[in-house]
């Protein structure tokens, strides 16, 4: 969590909720029990969010501060309580614990990470402080958690169990989800599609459908050992309806299938570079990987050259300011993002293989703005990671 994200909480209007709450003070000794509730119970939720108890501001939000607060637990002190804690199935919640300043105090923040291995439950009483009951459900209802005495009500239990096994998920959700459980795929060809069936369940295939766009070149596919590569649409189907398409591309001769990068553009005194880009929680950043999984190709050199050709950011936001540090190294003459006639000569020559010197890939200007992409993206790779933005 960011600081924007903790001061939105702190100057909500909606105050506490099933996805966070705020405490004057850290727990005492004597309230164990109620520590092990509040992480469990907003564990517990049926949503698909972290959950965060805010330590240091009380129930008017009012920021107090925690720094003389004797009881405060650091990250691994707490996960260590929540560890040794009578989980049934070997299972326990994860958390975190990060302090801010505020309005001139400290405030800690307790993460609660989301989990699709609810319903977190104990097989044992636990009696440091009121009972925790043995098998008991203790969940997060809007701003309020089970009472230490009781469970669950049926429905939030049900609605706990379709959370676990992804019965609640809309159906791109879900097809994200199983993309990662990539020893049920299976590869195919034959006569009526090439792609992927999910073989657990039929119904979900990922099916490859030829384009009419130009076969050419591109910054992601110049360094490989044949730049030419060959687009094709990705259709995620489910019972043969078309749920969502993306574009990919086979490189290097159809050794490896990768998504086609979107391309960002960074403007410096009316110049433009561009550069290709994968979000790491896209779905095409995880199609990638799916398919490295899935065809167990042995493209590891293949893949290096790819992912060194595009920009890998966090988010839009990281994104936003990785360019915005180029911009900024570009003006202070930092950066230099130029293609020598040497550099041209090498590419051209590299790419001989697979165009004729009349080709427009062969032409230049070019050349010339493949190496300026693979520049830019080199740098923008090689930020030291304090440069990313964080709050």
């Amino acid at each position: 969590m960011d600081k924007e994200h903790l001061l939105a909480m702190i100057h909500s209007p909606e105050h506490e909720n099933e996805y966070w709450d705020f405490k004057q003070q850290w727990y005492e000794k004597t309230q164990k029990s109620e520590l092990a509730r509040d992480v469990i119970s907003f564990a517990n939720t049926a949503h698909h969010q972290d959950c965060y108890l805010i330590i240091g501001v009380t129930d008017d939000q009012r920021v107090i501060g925690v720094e003389h607060d004797e009881n405060r637990k650091n990250k691994q002190q707490l996960q260590n309580f929540i560890r040794d804690l009578p989980f049934a199935q070997n299972t326990f919640p994860q958390t975190d614990v990060q302090t801010y300043h505020v309005e001139g105090h400290e405030v800690d923040a307790i993460t609660i990470f989301d989990s699709d291995q609810v319903p977190f439950f104990l097989a044992q009483p636990y009696r440091k402080g009121n009972t925790l009951g043995a098998g008991a459900i203790y969940c997060r209802n809007n701003d309020s958690n089970t009472p230490i005495n009781a469970t669950a009500t049926d429905h939030e239990a049900e609605l706990l169990w379709r959370k676990r096994f992804h019965e609640d998920m809309e159906i791109m959700d879900y097809f994200e989800y199983i993309l990662g459980d990539y020893t049920h795929w299976e590869y195919v060809e034959n006569n009526e599609y090439i792609g992927f069936l999910y073989k657990i369940n039929p119904d979900y295939q990922i099916i490859l459908k030829d384009t009419t766009t130009h076969n050419a070149m591109t910054a992601y596919s110049s360094k490989l050992d044949h730049a030419r590569l060959a687009k094709r649409t990705v259709q995620f189907r489910y019972r043969n309806i078309l749920i969502k398409e993306i574009t990919s591309a086979w490189l290097n001769d159809g050794k490896l299938l990768v998504p086609v990068p979107e391309i960002a553009t960074l403007t410096n005194f009316d110049v433009q570079y561009d550069c290709y880009y994968l979000l790491r929680h896209s779905l095409a950043y995880k199609f990638l990987y799916f398919v490295y999984d899935v065809m167990h190709t042995k493209a590891e050199n293949d893949i290096a050259a790819f992912l060194a050709s595009v920009v890998i950011a966090d988010d839009h936001h990281d994104l936003t300011h990785k360019l915005d540090t180029a911009k900024q190294a570009l003006k202070q003459g930092n950066l230099t993002l130029t293609a020598t006639s040497s550099e041209v000569a090498e590419l051209r020559s590299h790419m001989s293989m697979d165009f004729s010197n009349n080709d427009h890939e062969m032409q230049t200007p070019y050349l010339q703005a493949i190496i300026k992409q693979l520049k830019l993206a080199h740098y923008l790779n090689n930020l030291p990671q304090q440069l990313n933005f964080k709050y």
